[in-house]
């Protein structure tokens, strides 16, 4: 969570230096804009115009929904996925409080993702991307983990969740983690691959007995 907390700040830094130089750049352009207004010259405004329009980027790499933990660990593995040339299409509408640990939202999240990644990359399927909905429905927290496959690859070996790197003695504990995490608080995970899409979803009951007795996760 600490690592998950330091990576945030490092991505806000990130993306505001670049917002402040996006910004010196806009207003040279303005300026520039502004000399070709006033001396008429309307053709080369126009152009100039669709130039900066096609060159200036504004997507930024970067999630607030509100939560600050859950921020910390979607940036976290946003800024990883980045490093990895796989592209995140995350979407969260959480409440600022849940009632969970940081801990065991940290595992769980960032095991899902974590494999989805490794499976892009492995496949080479990292312009397709990872596809993260976390949001809750009814009493629980959903957390939808997506990711593409090769048509040809084999779906029985991969719902069976064994590890296919070399080294199998130190990997393919994510699945059993993430299964360990949710049923500690009443909740399930389940795997599905559809239409060349791997799915894990995951679903923690935000009322469970885990929680009532304990009077909250340290989210709250």
């Amino acid at each position: 969570m600490s690592e998950a907390n330091n990576e945030m700040i490092q991505v806000s830094e990130k993306n505001l230096d670049y917002l402040r130089s996006l910004r010196h750049d806009i207003r040279n352009q303005y300026s520039y804009a502004e000399i070709l207004l006033e001396n008429g010259q309307y053709d080369e405004a126009k152009k100039f115009f669709r130039s900066i329009g096609n060159d200036i980027d504004v997507s930024l790499a970067y999630v607030d929904s509100g939560n600050k933990n859950i921020d910390a660990i979607i940036n976290m593995e946003m800024s990883k996925a980045d490093a990895k040339g796989v592209k995140t299409d995350v979407s969260v509408v959480v409440p600022p409080r849940l009632p969970f640990s940081d801990t065991a939202l940290c595992s769980i999240i960032s095991n899902l993702i974590d494999n989805a990644v490794e499976a892009c990359v492995r496949f080479d399927l990292k312009q397709q991307g990872v596809c993260v909905r976390i949001y809750p429905r009814q009493d629980y927290l959903y957390i939808c983990v997506k990711n593409t496959l090769p048509s040809d690859v084999d779906r029985d070996r991969l719902l069976s969740l064994n590890t296919v790197k070399s080294d199998s003695v130190n990997h393919g504990y994510g699945t059993q983690i993430v299964k360990r995490l949710v049923a500690q608080y009443d909740g399930y995970v389940t795997y599905s691959v559809e239409n060349d899409e791997f799915i894990a979803e995951a679903m923690i009951n935000m009322m469970s007995d885990k929680i009532r007795k304990s009077g909250g996760g340290n989210n709250e």
